[in-house]
């Protein structure tokens, strides 16, 4: 993608010496009153200081011809390019270039991408088109367009206009790494590693190429996983290890089987779980996102040890996200058995629950974020509806780095509920950090928060502000092109939780490990 803009910059300055000298000449034919030794030398300081890299010196040379003559093409240009990151500049300098120079297909297209870096997708697509009319034979100008709709996030549309350009030049190698790395991006990953081993029949001996086709039929094959988790809470630990395949469906779907056995004890008491489930992945469209899980819990039942309960357990989970950095929806529902001490093993809540979750742009790196959640708690004869709202802000300070403020509330119809704790009211007010960085052999994620909570139990005043702080996080390791590490970890020091507790001064820290291989 970065290579593609920055030819447009480097194609477009080599063409504009063909289009615009002629205009510029004319243009002193008849104002002959201008300064022009002023305007050459501005003009030559600027393009010396343009060649060695001197942005600043560059950009003020290029403003100081504008000043003097602010039709100046190769100066619009110059400066359009040295103001890149400021779409709105580039995009005034660009208008203005291509009024004088409307024959200039890469002048269409540069405004094209600086319409797009502003979000204005519209007027993006009504530039390249014009960059199209001017030349619709040239190779660049038709790739144009699939980088462009990739510059906006509309990667359908993009991989769509690619395998147009491959019917026609199937021989384009370039292209057909552009178009492996769209197809990653939606999720096709094995759509991806057919680009690229049709790259690599045009070049046999690019190992670049050979180690990319390796990497994507890992992530591709089938995998074997087996996991141990160790666990305490508040009055209770948990210990346990599963087993799991996971294998393709699809060209951007996965299905998987797992199994699990867990220990839960607490104060001498002891009861143990089963559980087997599936799990199955999709993204039928780039920007949408589908998670199906089901299964069944089984263990003793109450008052009688050797019996077994049997709990049928499914999650559907929905995202979709916006081109670019547009708005994004999340929906849940869910319905599980929660069964964290031995007497919940026994006799289980059952939960079942709908999420939703927003998360919209306000501007700048600044996004707004709210959740709704409604869940219906279910054990024996006892019911209770539990509420919540989540409403907060987000701003992204580094690519891979966000900063949140966020505030929860929680409501349970029924603060009277036995075997576990639900507190008439419970609010949170906190500041997060999210991070997720990838390194060659490691990806690491966190997203770790602390504040303010207070509590109203049933029939009460509301309680005073007590601190409260929660961290999850996760590091995925390539121990090998096949093997990898995951290690995740979760803790919580609160009175507050939208899962099922068992106390109102509750502590929560796991650690689970787990070891993936690639069958292939």
């Amino acid at each position: 993608m970065k290579q593609g803009a920055r030819r447009i910059w480097t194609v477009l300055g080599a063409s504009f010496i063909a289009c615009a000298l002629p205009v510029l000449s004319a243009g002193q034919e008849v104002r002959v009153s201008r300064p022009v030794n002023s305007l050459a030398t501005s003009l030559a300081q600027a393009e010396s200081a343009f060649d060695q890299g001197d942005v600043v010196t560059a950009a003020r040379g290029y403003a100081a011809v504008l000043a003097v003559d602010p039709t100046h093409p190769r100066a619009l240009f110059r400066l359009a390019q040295l103001r890149r990151d400021d779409s709105d500049t580039a995009t005034t300098l660009l208008q203005k270039y291509v009024g004088i120079v409307p024959s200039d297909a890469w002048g269409h297209l540069a405004l094209a991408d600086a319409f797009a870096r502003g979000g204005q997708a519209d007027r993006a697509l009504r530039a390249y088109g014009e960059a199209l009319a001017q030349a619709p034979q040239d190779r660049d100008i038709r790739l144009g367009r699939p980088r462009l709709l990739e510059r906006m996030g509309r990667t359908d549309a993009a991989i769509g206009a690619y395998e147009a350009w491959l019917a026609e030049s199937p021989a384009d190698g370039e292209a057909l790494r552009e178009l492996a790395v769209a197809r990653q991006r939606a999720g096709r990953s094995q759509g991806a590693a057919r680009a690229l081993e049709r790259a690599q029949e045009l070049a046999p001996n690019d190992t670049d190429l050979a180690r990319r086709i390796d990497a994507l039929r890992v992530r591709t094959a089938p995998a074997l996983e087996v996991g141990f988790i160790g666990g305490g809470e508040t009055g209770a630990s948990t210990s346990g290890a599963s087993v799991g395949a996971e294998f393709p469906a699809g060209d951007a779907g996965r299905f998987g089987v797992h199994y699990q056995r867990r220990r839960v004890a607490s104060f001498g008491d002891a009861a143990q779980t089963q559980r087997f489930g599936f799990s199955a992945s999709g993204r039928p469209r780039s920007n949408i996102q589908l998670n199906l899980n089901g299964g069944a819990m089984w263990g003793p039942s109450l008052g009688d040890a050797e019996a077994s309960g049997l709990h049928p357990d499914v999650a559907f989970r929905v995202r979709r996200s916006s081109a670019g950095q547009g708005p994004i929806l999340l929906v849940k529902a869910q319905r599980d058995s929660i069964a964290v001490t031995p007497d919940l093993v026994r006799a289980p809540v059952s939960r079942t629950q709908v999420v939703t979750s927003v998360d919209v742009p306000v501007g700048g790196p600044w996004r707004i974020r709210g959740q709704t959640r409604v869940a219906a708690l279910t054990r024996g004869d006892e019911r209770n509806r539990r509420t919540g709202v989540t409403a907060g802000m987000g701003v992204a300070i580094a690519p891979e780095v966000r900063l949140s403020s966020q505030w929860h509330q929680t409501r349970n119809g029924n603060p009277t509920a036995r075997g576990y704790f639900a507190p008439a009211i419970a609010e949170v007010a906190e500041i997060g950090l999210e991070l997720e960085r990838e390194y060659d052999r490691a990806t690491i994620a966190l997203d770790a928060g602390g504040g303010l909570q207070r509590i109203q139990r049933a029939n009460q005043p509301m309680g005073s502000w007590a601190p409260t702080l929660r961290a999850w996080g996760l590091v995925a390791w390539n121990m090998g092109m096949r093997q990898q590490l995951l290690l995740e970890f979760e803790s919580y020091d609160s009175q507050v939780s939208d899962a099922v507790i068992v106390t109102d001064r509750w502590r929560y820290a796991s650690v689970t490990m787990s070891f993936r291989f690639a069958l292939r």
